[in-house]
């Protein structure tokens, strides 16, 4: 049985990727809406600007989700779901290109997990 869950969730995983890859993401988007932000910074950038820079774009300031990305508030499954490294390393496949440091993914993870 738990072969079959991490079988699922390794499958769940993998199938986030591919979606996320497929409608990409952009830069830049208007102030995410959300005024809380975790502890986790990294040379003074914290998740929310670096989710409002690389993110809100296609998946919207308050993070409900556009035609170009889905809803990815902390409610949302895969999020609500995934650890904190889990999460950095989502986020590294599915924007391989931002080149965040480690720090930064660490940073935006726990973004959106509040």
């Amino acid at each position: 049985m738990k072969k079959l869950l991490k079988g699922a969730a390794i499958y769940t995983l993998l199938t986030v990727i591919v979606l996320a890859t497929v409608t990409g993401c952009g830069n830049g988007s208007e102030a995410a809406t959300k005024t809380t932000d975790t502890p986790a910074n990294t040379a003074g950038v914290t998740g929310l600007e670096l989710y409002t820079n690389n993110c809100a774009r296609c998946h919207a300031d308050d993070r409900t989700g556009t035609v170009y990305g889905k809803g990815i508030t902390a409610a949302n499954s895969t999020i609500a779901n995934s650890t904190v490294d889990q999460l950095s390393t989502l986020i590294a496949f599915h924007r391989a290109g931002l080149h965040l440091t480690p720090e930064q993914l660490t940073a935006l993870s726990n973004y959106l997990k509040n």
